[in-house]
């Protein structure tokens, strides 16, 4: 970096000697910070959960396709099982507190952070280390009952 006078000259001033480093920049932080293996199973379950239920809700008994793998052969007993499945979830996730479940709810329908903020009352903040401990606490029950 050399300053210079004039054209072709390759003298070095004083002040061509300092180099100024950039710092680097500050990335904004993600709304949610990533979640550990078993809170990404917790969040698959309750996915699955809310599809299974939404399917059931809706009255779709005969060739009903749950989420995830599909099965080789249509079967019969597939209904039943989804039932079954969604009253085990159910139970289980009732055992979370009503301000968790509705911070987990909110957070698969709807995954923006303002709006999570506004339905549960509390800030970004708060939400960064309620929402992945909230789904550590589920995974760590669904775990007990062999739901994972």
């Amino acid at each position: 970096m050399l300053n210079q006078k004039g054209p072709g000259s390759d003298t070095p001033t004083p002040h061509s000697q300092h180099v100024r480093l950039r710092r680097p920049r500050r990335r904004a932080r993600p709304a949610h910070p990533p979640a550990s293996a078993v809170g990404q199973l917790a969040r698959i379950r309750l996915e699955h959960w809310s599809a299974e239920r939404s399917a059931i809700r809706n009255g779709k008994t005969t060739n009903f396709k749950s989420p995830g793998r599909p099965p080789h052969k249509p079967n019969t007993n597939r209904f039943d099982a989804a039932l079954v499945r969604c009253i085990d979830f159910e139970r289980e996730f009732s055992k979370l507190t009503a301000d968790e479940q509705t911070m987990l709810l909110v957070q698969t329908r709807m995954p923006e952070s303002r709006v999570i903020c506004q339905v549960t009352h509390y800030s970004e903040k708060a939400l960064a280390y309620k929402i992945p401990a909230t789904l550590a606490k589920l995974a760590a029950i669904l775990d007990r009952a062999s739901m994972l």
